[in-house]
């Protein structure tokens, strides 16, 4: 049973940053597309995701909660939640895309990343079903994957024709990122496992375990490279937003 303290933790993050972006783009954003944008999230992708997973075969038991071996941290990282992932939210951004190409500042940045936000926020309220957590982590990753996402996505769309190289190639940072940083966390899980240690409990010597003090890096590393890039891409549409009228646009976007 989902709980108010779990609602609240599950939604104050996502929703939070979702508010900082329209705070960001004040001055273009058009506040129905984003909106949709945040939805779209929320509804199609996470809903999308869930189909592509019921039709891929199950790597793990669906009573075992956590990987065992170091084969399924891998194909748990990559095919069961990068992949999936990212192919649901890049689809939705490409709806989003087509159905506002006519429009001046296709944002792809900010639409990516509500996207992004809006399945952190449907993946964070079905977790607190299990632990009612803040999950802040997870929600800043994939609103930081969503936007590169979704810059990717517009350069590659831009202009006459789209070019499916470019779509293609759009996929592949996200995906690689998203998987190496699950895919670590998941091998730590799996040495948990295995040896019935805390990674970070009084046991457990990480200076004696180069292979696991480097599974926690490389994780840590992914985060820092994701936030920081989707750092700059936000950076960059700060300054080069128009100062027109958010009014006469948010009509323009509805009315498309």
């Amino acid at each position: 049973m989902l709980t108010t303290i779990a609602l609240v933790k599950s939604a104050a993050v996502p929703f939070a940053l979702a508010a900082v972006f329209v705070a960001i783009a004040r001055r273009s954003a058009n506040l129905w597309c984003l909106l949709a944008s945040f939805l779209a999230g929320i509804l199609g992708a996470h809903s999308l995701n869930n189909s592509i997973l019921r039709a891929l075969p199950a790597i793990t038991p669906a009573e075992q909660l956590h990987v065992a071996t170091a084969r399924d941290a891998w194909l748990s990282g990559f095919a069961e939640a990068a992949l999936p992932e990212e192919l649901a939210k890049g689809s939705w951004i490409l709806v989003l895309l087509l159905a506002w190409r006519r429009y001046p500042y296709r944002q792809g940045v900010l639409i990516g990343g509500l996207v992004g936000l809006g399945f952190a926020l449907r993946e964070n309220l079905t977790n607190a079903l299990i632990a009612a957590e803040w999950r802040a982590t997870a929600v800043l990753s994939h609103g930081a994957w969503g936007m590169i996402l979704g810059d990717l996505l517009q350069r590659a769309t831009t202009g006459p024709r789209w070019r499916l190289r470019g779509i293609l190639w759009a996929f592949v940072p996200p995906v690689l990122l998203h998987g190496l940083a699950d895919t670590s966390f998941f091998l730590v899980e799996a040495y948990e496992s295995k040896t019935g240690l805390q990674p970070l409990g009084p046991d457990t010597n990480l200076a004696l375990n180069p292979v696991l003090l480097l599974e926690m890096l490389v994780t840590l590393a992914a985060y820092l490279f994701s936030w920081t890039w989707a750092g700059r891409l936000i950076g960059a549409y700060h300054r080069r937003q128009p100062a027109g009228d958010s009014g006469e646009m948010m009509a323009k976007c509805a009315s498309e």
